[in-house]
């Protein structure tokens, strides 16, 4: 029997990091992509894991910060910060969404858009301190 190893079970099919800040625009409550994206070549019927790391950052008082997770224009997972106060917040906050893919492979890319949750005020994710992060991943099959 051969031994199993993390590198034989874990492929990485996309990975996008980026070191600087993205600032949303006017209407802040409106989602709006923040730059980090990935188009991935996966087969069909694997599991497929997607993960982000990075900070969050309201500028204007008391904040909850949306990050939304999409696979094309699909909606695969919306994650929302603890409230924000003023402050810039680096390698503090993650996620990681595991989900069975297609039975066809497929190209598709994956991207997060960001939000205000309530105010309309300007929020950011940052790239200050340590890089955001995208991780695609293929855990193996179905």
């Amino acid at each position: 029997m051969a031994l199993v190893t993390r590198a034989d079970r874990y492929r990485v099919l996309g990975f996008h990091s980026l070191s600087t800040n993205f600032v949303t625009s006017a209407t802040h409550t409106t989602f709006q992509d923040e730059g980090l994206t990935a188009s991935v070549t996966y087969q069909g019927n694997r599991y497929l894991r997607v993960s982000w790391n990075g900070g969050v950052y309201a500028g204007a008082g008391a904040q909850r910060v949306t990050i939304k997770l999409l696979r094309g224009s699909t909606t695969l997972f919306t994650w929302v910060s603890p409230t924000v106060v003023n402050t810039l917040v680096t390698e503090a906050y993650g996620f990681a969404c595991v989900f069975a893919g297609p039975a066809t492979g497929a190209t598709e890319t994956f991207k997060l858009q960001i939000a205000a949750l309530t105010s309309n005020t300007a929020v950011q994710s940052s790239g200050s301190g340590s890089p955001r992060t995208l991780l695609i991943e293929d855990l193996g099959p179905q």
